[in-house]
């Protein structure tokens, strides 16, 4: 993204795909080996000929340098290995909500999503959610994320590429009568993502799953310090996929991966 209103940059600890799985890492919120989930947020863009203006949201895994320690002089360097990403985009939020998450500044969720969710998410993506996103069903106490979600599945990564997209998405800015609320509600908005690898060799078995709750917290220079959270309320109406079916919203951002 080419001017952001605002960015976030949320460390993980990544995985070296050239080496097999045998002692995943933990997923220690606030530390990470280099590896981050980014995201970066535009407010009131034009991205076709009418009129109409959208706040842009982009999410971006970024590897550092030297991460992997095979050359991949074969096509094969990484076949044992299944990566992919989960997040949730029209999720909504409440003031409260929204003041934990401010309070956050290690990537974990502060207690809006219970720990049990966290928990039975990382199971269900790690028992399949990848290849069958239909099979996914929110479970009682998991209603702080979104029934709505986008999946970007098959994540290969090489040694010649720093950024992997995990998912874009773009909801109206405004009917031209609440900017101040839209821009607010924009740069201060929170994403939920899970990140799985997935390994078997035939004789070693592992997974390992990073969950993060991300906001573009970093203000750009030029940029207004947002005054409020915006509307919580119309959360749902900002973010139009969230009022797609579970099975368009995969489509929608299988599509947008594939121009990344």
């Amino acid at each position: 993204m080419r001017h952001p209103n605002a960015t976030g940059s949320w460390p993980i600890h990544g995985v070296d795909v050239t080496k097999p799985l045998r002692d995943p890492p933990s997923d220690e919120y606030g530390r990470g080996n280099g590896w981050t989930i980014d995201i970066a947020v535009a407010t009131n863009i034009t991205i076709t000929e009418s009129e109409s203006r959208f706040n842009i949201r982009e999410l971006n895994l970024k590897v550092p340098d030297n991460a992997f320690s095979g050359t991949y002089q074969t096509v094969n360097a990484t076949e044992h290995y299944d990566v992919c990403s989960c997040m949730w985009w029209g999720n909504r939020w409440s003031s409260d909500d929204m003041e934990k998450f401010q309070q956050n500044a290690d990537g974990s969720c502060n207690g809006v999503i219970p720990e049990s969710c966290i928990a039975y998410v990382r199971e269900t993506l790690s028992g399949g959610l990848c290849n069958r996103p239909a099979s996914y069903k929110t479970p009682e106490g998991c209603h702080a994320l979104a029934p709505s979600f986008a999946v970007t599945a098959s994540m290969v990564l090489r040694a010649n590429k720093s950024t992997y997209g995990i998912g874009r998405n773009w909801g109206l800015y405004t009917d031209g009568s609440e900017e101040l609320a839209a821009y607010d509600h924009a740069v201060t908005n929170v994403f939920p993502v899970m990140l799985l690898y997935k390994y078997d060799d035939g004789e070693v078995r592992s997974n390992y799953t990073v969950f993060r709750c991300v906001r573009a917290n970093q203000i750009a220079e030029g940029s207004r310090q947002p005054e409020a959270f915006g509307d919580r309320r119309g959360s749902a109406g900002v973010f139009g996929v969230s009022m797609f079916s579970l099975f368009t919203g995969l489509v929608l951002c299988l599509m947008v991966t594939s121009l990344m």
